[in-house]
């Protein structure tokens, strides 16, 4: 082993925080993902490695355990510790809808889309009337604003002070939309290895933005009062956690949320144990009883990012969002960002701050239309698949449902031969832990629904003959 090769393949692997051990362990899995440490090559020993770095062995040794705990690296007896085949963190996205979406790109077979949990293109966003001459009392020169733009950070920042805590301009960035964020903030809390608790089931999109920063997620389950905290708890004292992912006030896809005394001590584990805290906020005000809770930011601001966005209460083709942090982090975000894109295009800001001008009463309407949507999905797949126990969510844009037998992904298939799109549960969690259910939504309107629940029942008819029985891992 070249072991000058090894020093410049690992670069200032010091910078950044936490222990010294897990920065060692960051750079070398970020080594090998760039091919300068070839899988089963053998990496120094323990005592030499620590002397040109300039730590103690036992440093050493921890990252070498941490990477062999991960699967990364295997010691044999007689020939060190070898490096295992690393591949680069998956560039692209495992979510259904989404692959779903880009699989029917340009399709003109008819398909009702019941994958994607979001309102349809209607009249509460069919009014808006945009122009360039709009853009006058707002930009100015180049038009480039990594942050966003002043007055709509403004506006999201009085919206968010409204909700819980008092929020500053400078703590909100503007994102091209929640997915953006949610991968900016799970980018620098969990990036290259280290883990992420997520609730599961969660958030497809979420594990996708997991698996591009090439963190390690790992599933804590939930239960009729949301993320089981006492299970993150054990977590925690068996294994050491960086992050944790969450949408404490409307889960996607069960609909339900956390309960506010699990919120509270959620937030004393983040501080007692130093973890930050991505919070998707993206559903929140669309509980039905209009009662999100104490946002987690609102609990420990310093602790948490705190994801938003306006494509559930507005509309998905309006691609603006937010990060709620802490300044400095804001900052180190937009630096991050700038090397992708150079900010959101203008006339989505200009649409979002018209949209932010009337945010009350939008989301009132968004609301009582999402529970109108759920009560007509609800009641078509009772009336059209009686076998089906289908329970009523508390908020958002999708149905969580158990399957009688089979497999939701096979029977996916299935459905989407009769023209409807649904998600099959195992892309919801870490652990692929729901074989047997699948993530139906209800954004289009209800006679489209009512039709989906038609098609539905067709396809169960065409499917049970030849589904087998699937055993049901931990659920929600």
């Amino acid at each position: 082993m070249d072991y000058e090769a090894v020093l410049v393949a690992l670069g200032e692997w010091r910078a950044g925080g936490g222990p010294l051990f897990e920065r060692l362990t960051i750079a070398l899995i970020r080594a090998a993902q760039q091919g300068a440490l070839p899988g089963g090559g053998e990496l120094p020993p323990e005592r030499a490695l620590a002397a040109e770095l300039g730590v103690s062995r036992a440093t050493v040794a921890a990252a070498y355990r941490e990477l062999r705990d991960r699967g990364l690296a295997v010691t044999r007896h007689g020939s060190g510790t070898v490096i295992r085949s690393v591949l680069p963190p998956p560039g692209g996205a495992s979510s259904p809808a989404l692959a779903g979406l880009l699989a029917r790109a340009g399709e003109s077979t008819p398909v009702i889309d019941l994958s994607v949990g979001a309102p349809d293109f209607d009249e509460l966003v069919a009014g808006l009337e945009l122009s360039g001459s709009g853009l006058g009392g707002q930009v100015e020169g180049h038009g480039y604003a990594p942050l966003g733009w002043p007055t709509l950070r403004t506006a999201v920042a009085e919206c968010l002070a409204r909700r819980g805590a008092p929020t500053s301009p400078e703590e909100v960035l503007i994102t091209n939309g929640a997915q953006e964020a949610i991968a900016l903030a799970v980018g620098i809390a969990a990036g290259d290895g280290r883990r992420i608790a997520v609730e599961s089931p969660g958030y497809p999109g979420a594990l996708d933005a997991i698996a591009r920063a090439g963190g390690q997620p790992v599933a804590v389950p939930r239960d009729s009062g949301g993320l089981r905290v006492d299970s993150l708890k054990r977590l925690i004292e068996d294994q050491h956690l960086h992050a944790v992912y969450v949408a404490p006030s409307v889960n996607n896809p069960t609909g339900g949320r956390t309960a506010g005394h699990r919120r509270e001590r959620l937030a004393a584990l983040a501080a007692e144990h130093d973890f930050t805290i991505v919070e998707d906020v993206v559903l929140d005000e669309l509980r039905y009883d209009g009662d999100a809770g104490a946002p987690l930011w609102s609990l420990a601001p310093e602790r948490v990012l705190a994801a938003g966005s306006l494509s559930k209460v507005g509309w998905g083709g309006l691609r603006v969002g937010w990060l709620r942090a802490p300044r400095p982090v804001v900052l180190r975000l937009a630096r991050v960002k700038g090397a992708l894109n150079l900010g959101v295009g203008a006339f989505d800001q200009l649409a979002a701050l018209e949209l932010l001008k009337r945010y009350d009463e939008i989301c009132e309407s968004r609301r009582r239309q999402a529970e109108a949507h759920m009560r007509a999905m609800h009641d078509a797949l009772a009336r059209e698949l009686p076998d089906w126990p289908v329970e009523p969510a508390e908020g958002g844009w999708s149905l969580w449902v158990p399957l009688p037998s089979g497999s939701a992904a096979a029977f996916a298939q299935v459905a989407l031969r009769h023209g409807v799109a649904v998600a099959p549960g195992g892309a919801s969690s870490p652990d692929q832990d729901f074989p047997d259910c699948v993530r139906v939504c209800f954004g289009p309107a209800p006679p489209l629904l009512e039709e989906a629940a038609r098609r539905l029942a067709a396809a169960w008819s065409e499917f049970v003959p030849a589904a087998a029985p699937v055993t049901t891992l931990t659920g929600a």
